[in-house]
């Protein structure tokens, strides 16, 4: 089974796939030499794609190719219809890590609806101490709902989301918001097409828009030159006063002098960062002294191993498919 991954993958990664690898599996990737590649594409069974699109011209070049598998989640990365015309099954592969870091930014944001900290520590305190109120043994329609009267809590289901950077994490953060019931619109440099922003649920708008309109806005985009303290005085003034900002991505992106500033003076509701400027978050900082903030040690990426397991279930997916003939994730045409 010869299997071609069109990415320039590089020989790291190239070897981390053949080390895991079939016996019966043979494993190339694209290089910078044209000549090697057609010949390739002509023996691949299966072609395996990240960034690359596979159009039809992929296809054609491709006589022996029985099955697609791409390693990301959204099936923008493919021509469907020449999937149709000429009966390819192809695959869609979430990515382990982006999952893990998608999970952080909804339980942030569960967390900050209903200040889950806060109750945990009163909780643990014995807060209850002081408002002279005594324990006593709870049955079915006898209990001390809220206790501490802890106020502003709030459902998630119909606010909306605003997710700046709409790549994988985004992606998988779209859909754990809308089974939620969250009303999910994104900003991105490039807008993604109408078939894509159908299929996904979503709403383009434009950054300044996002910031001023949603109750939530979560940062999953790289720290560049372009990105550098893009949540600061000026764009954290637009946001509503009841909103909330939540960071799994990289500190860099938010002026955290302008955001504790903020946060000090309630021009927004509150936030939940799992990324800083300096890391471990220095003894002292200023997020420390606030109540309005949740703050976690970078956890977003779970245990590790995501690059490894990513590889693990890309290659099971491609054996189900050469046993079964139904691979997960199959995109429909």
């Amino acid at each position: 089974m010869n299997i071609l991954i069109l990415d320039k993958i590089g020989t790291e990664n190239l070897n981390l796939f053949q080390k895991q690898a079939p016996s019966n599996f043979l494993i190339n990737c694209f290089t910078d030499n044209d000549s090697d590649n057609n010949r390739l594409l002509k023996e691949a069974h299966i072609l395996v794609s990240k960034k690359i699109k596979i159009d039809r011209q992929f296809i054609e070049n491709s006589p022996n190719l029985k099955f697609i598998q791409l390693m990301t989640n959204r099936s923008d990365k493919i021509d469907k219809k020449i999937l149709n015309d000429k009966k390819i099954k192809a695959s869609l592969l979430p990515q382990v890590g982006c999952i893990a870091v998608a999970e952080l930014a909804m339980t942030l944001i569960l967390s900050l609806s209903k200040k889950i900290p806060l109750g945990h520590n009163y909780t643990k305190n014995a807060e209850y101490l002081k408002m002279n109120i005594e324990p006593f043994k709870t049955e079915e329609r006898k209990h001390n709902f809220q206790w501490m009267k802890i106020p502003n809590l709030f459902e998630v289901n119909g606010k909306s989301l605003g997710i700046v950077g709409f790549g994988e994490i985004g992606t998988e953060l779209a859909r754990r918001a809308k089974s939620f019931g969250m009303i999910v619109n994104y900003f991105s440099r490039t807008q993604l097409s109408k078939e894509i922003e159908e299929e996904e649920e979503i709403n383009y708008q434009k950054f300044d828009e996002l910031l001023s309109f949603n109750d939530f806005i979560s940062l999953h985009l790289p720290h560049t030159n372009e990105s550098e303290k893009m949540i600061n005085k000026r764009t954290i003034s637009l946001m509503k006063k009841d909103s909330y900002i939540i960071n799994t991505s990289r500190g860099g992106i938010i002026d955290e002098d302008d955001l504790v500033s903020a946060l000090k003076n309630n021009k927004i509701a509150g936030a939940a960062l799992d990324v800083f400027l300096y890391e471990p978050l220095p003894a002292g900082h200023s997020f420390m002294k606030l109540d309005n903030i949740i703050l976690s040690p970078h956890i977003g990426g779970g245990s590790g191993g995501a690059r490894i397991k990513h590889v693990e279930n890309l290659l099971n997916n491609i054996l189900k498919f050469q046993n079964t003939g139904k691979p997960d994730y199959e995109i429909s045409n």
